[in-house]
């Protein structure tokens, strides 16, 4: 604390001279990493007005003692920072403290491993826009940083297409907030403008929060792709279908009431895949480039060697039917409906497929799930079961071996899929450990 280097010290009721009290506070802050001392000190002055004094007189005064305080780093914090570095998440420190509270801080928070990760104000100044923007990604804590540089690093981070998240609680971080691409107000901060200025505000102060509405958002951006990619599986899977009864046969796989009982339980499905929860546990994924497409590539490659093979397990069962039709049964309803049960089934397998446990929940979190595949089991059984209802969709009771195929078949894709999951997990799994 900008302190004289002379001072008079209290010591067993006599007034002693120091050589400079900052000795003092040095040796605390290097026995105490990250420790800030603020040193109490006191003259008396005789009959002085305010706009006499000046900096002249601040010698020999009197040195009363030390206060030192630690900034100590939360459990959940610390948390929080490895769960982003293990999501591919960079998280920098900016703060006007000096560097050696900063670096005791960040290092223990995980910020930094070692102290050429470290940039000063000073340092910053002298450097220019492009020295800036070609180095920025090597520093993790930036001390000694005034208010209007902030908005100088996050700028430069920008510049190397990085999506910015920044918090701040005082008035001078509101440029900073401003120019981020996500600004964060802590519930800290003392003034209305800041939280105006902001596009979220965590009122509870927690670094850690802002981490769980990471892992929310995520978990609602995958369940909207995972909902799409469900709904072309189920497309590929029927025009497929009904291409290769087309030209094998010249005949529909399925008669146009039973495409629209299809359609409606699709409908179903793909809402109770919207109330997955387990994804949202994961920040596994690398975070996304800006605008990058709903459906990567290898989500395409996924839909359509799904969708395929859901097709082809349907035209087996439509083949398989027509042979295995009772006496009194037109071939054709019979295919026609073993391969409605084929499509119905994989249907209701494939959200099966495609849900991840919520560790959370020591029970099935998704309770909308179990409700739409009763009501998906009800709506495909029924109309083969009761022919009065049956007739109104081209479909006929078959006998038992046709269910029993229409089962086999359909559970086919479905545990393709999870094979499929399993081994990419496996894969990358082993290129995040090559790669650390």
């Amino acid at each position: 604390a900008g302190a004289p280097s002379m001072y008079n010290s209290v010591k067993n009721g006599k007034i002693e001279r120091l050589s400079s009290v900052s000795t003092i506070a040095d040796g605390i802050a290097v026995k105490e990493p990250g420790v800030n001392t603020f040193e109490l000190i006191s003259k008396y002055v005789d009959d002085i007005a305010g706009t006499d004094f000046d900096d002249s007189q601040e010698n020999c005064m009197t040195f009363a003692g030390l206060i030192a305080l630690a900034d100590q780093a939360r459990e959940d914090c610390i948390q929080a920072i490895k769960e982003c570095a293990d999501g591919g998440i960079i998280t920098v420190m900016i703060t006007g403290d000096n560097e050696t509270t900063a670096c005791a801080v960040a290092k223990q928070l995980g910020i930094m491993q070692d102290d050429t990760q470290l940039l000063t104000g000073e340092q910053l100044q002298a450097m220019s826009h492009e020295e800036l923007d070609a180095s920025v990604g090597i520093y993790r804590v930036f001390a000694r940083i005034a208010p209007e540089d902030k908005e100088r690093i996050i700028r430069a981070w920008q510049k190397r297409d990085a999506i910015v998240v920044a918090t701040g609680n005082s008035l001078a971080d509101v440029p900073a907030l401003q120019r981020a691409n996500i600004g964060c107000a802590t519930g800290a901060a003392d003034c209305d403008m800041t939280r105006n200025e902001s596009d979220l505000t965590l009122y509870d102060n927690s670094f850690s929060t802002l981490v769980d509405c990471i892992k929310q958002a995520r978990g609602i951006y995958a369940n909207i792709r995972k909902v799409w990619q469900y709904a072309l599986t189920c497309s590929v899977s029927l025009l497929s279908a009904m291409l290769m009864t087309l030209v094998v046969y010249g005949e529909f796989v399925l008669s146009p009431m039973a495409m629209v009982v299809y359609w409606l339980v699709g409908m179903l499905c793909s809402l109770s895949i919207s109330y997955e929860s387990g994804d949202k546990h994961s920040l596994g994924d690398r975070p996304r480039r800006g605008l990058s497409r709903l459906m990567p590539a290898s989500a395409w490659i996924d839909t359509i060697w799904q969708g395929l093979l859901a097709g082809v397990c349907v035209f087996v069962a439509f083949n398989t039917g027509r042979f295995g039709a009772s006496i009194g049964t037109e071939p054709a309803e019979c295919g026609m409906t073993t391969a409605f049960l084929t499509l119905m089934f994989s249907r209701l397998w494939l959200i099966l497929a495609t849900h991840r446990h919520d560790p959370d929940s020591p029970h099935f979190a998704n309770r909308v799930m179990p409700v739409v595949l009763f009501l998906g089991a009800v709506i495909t059984v029924v109309p083969v079961l009761l022919p009065s209802i049956g007739v109104h969709f081209g479909l006929v009771t078959v006998e038992p071996s046709n269910w029993i195929l229409a089962f086999v078949f359909s559970v086919i894709p479905a545990i393709a899929a999870i094979i499929a999951r399993i081994v990419v997990h496996m894969l990358t799994t082993v290129r995040h450990v090559e790669h650390n």
